[in-house]
């Protein structure tokens, strides 16, 4: 993701835990949001939400395009499109994604349209979810 550096990480002594990618690092915060853009409280490693980021490790703007900046950012929260559940604890399982367009472009995804994309995967010790980037529906 070139919008942003990064957001969470496992600290050198910090627990590693397959399918994890850690906390959100110092400085950067990150939360779960529902499909209606409602944030989520609840940290059970269950509940999917689509990642927002907010932070110093992120883009000023999309070059020459505030369109597509205005559509990424929601209250100075980037929408990464990164759907994921949060352990009591703050790590963060990435699960899948909500959509794959290009933030700005006809095909690019709103609250009302996004379709998500991990379904059953998002519990601890399942498979994995399918990779890789899938289009949206509008």
């Amino acid at each position: 993701m070139t919008e942003t550096l990064m957001n969470c990480a496992v600290r050198a002594a910090g627990d590693r835990r397959p399918g994890t990618v850690g906390p959100p690092v110092d400085g950067v915060h990150v939360r779960l949001v529902d499909d209606d853009g409602t944030v989520i409280q609840t940290s059970d490693d269950a509940t999917i939400g689509e990642i927002q980021v907010r932070g110093p490790n992120l883009f000023l703007e999309y070059l020459n395009r505030r369109d597509a900046t205005a559509e990424a950012m929601q209250d100075g929260w980037f929408e990464t499109g990164d759907v994921a559940t949060r352990a009591p604890d703050g790590y963060i399982r990435i699960v899948g994604r909500s959509c794959s367009s290009i933030p700005g472009s006809p095909r690019s995804r709103s609250p009302a349209s996004r379709t998500r994309i991990s379904a059953s995967a998002s519990s601890p010790g399942s498979s994995p979810p399918p990779t890789g980037a899938r289009p949206c529906r509008n």
